[in-house]
């Protein structure tokens, strides 16, 4: 009974760090994705107004500014196939990091019915978009620091359970082989990972307003 109660703790204690690890490795490979879309998104606008500028029918600039700029392939199928530009803009914009394309619907769609001029209108938007790129990264600068305090906390039992050893004491025996050593142990990864856990949700870029 003793031996099925230890071996379900083990269970609980593998899962806990697993998940954490798990759940780490995932955000910061969807924020490293959402940079990559925030700046295609910025490229983007930068590619139509440019192409705009120099004379291209909206239609032909969204079509070669979607081969170089992925964020703008589906409304450049939607205009292929006279569906709305705009709402297949706004939809993609519900990607994290694309939020920007948004505006750019608001533009397309602004011009579409009052017949403004909408290459201003982007050149504008690509450097409010250019700016807000550069805002992010001074976020995510700043934030680095959080997170590293996190790795850290997540190093500090071990370092502690070193430096028990380093004095004589036998704390990988006591975590290790006894039921109180293993409740202290699940208690204490447990802990662990609601503290890094916490620190990296409030180091989550916020995208600015």
């Amino acid at each position: 009974m003793l031996a099925g109660t230890r071996a379900v703790g083990w269970v609980l204690i593998v899962g806990i760090v697993t998940g954490t690890v798990a759940h780490l490795v995932r955000g910061r490979a969807q924020r490293r994705a959402a940079v990559r879309r925030s700046r295609d998104t910025a490229r983007a606008a930068r590619l139509l107004a440019g192409l705009l500028g120099s004379g291209q029918l909206p239609v032909s600039a969204l079509a070669e500014a979607a081969e170089e700029s992925p964020a703008l392939r589906g409304a450049a199928m939607a205009a292929r196939l006279g569906a709305d530009v705009p709402a297949a803009l706004r939809a993609a914009a519900r990607s994290p990091g694309q939020e920007g394309l948004a505006t750019i619907a608001a533009a397309w769609q602004v011009s579409a019915r009052s017949g403004a001029p909408i290459a201003d209108v982007l050149a504008g938007v690509a450097e409010a978009l250019r700016a807000e790129e550069r805002l992010q990264s001074s976020i995510d600068a700043e934030l680095a620091a959080a997170r590293s305090s996190g790795k850290i906390m997540a190093g500090l039992p071990l370092g502690a359970a070193g430096l028990g050893l380093m004095v004589g004491v036998d704390s990988l025996g006591f975590l290790l082989g006894s039921g109180w050593g293993q409740l202290a142990l699940g208690l204490g990864v447990a802990l662990t990972a609601v503290g890094v856990l916490w620190i990296d949700r409030l180091a989550r870029p916020r995208r600015p307003a």
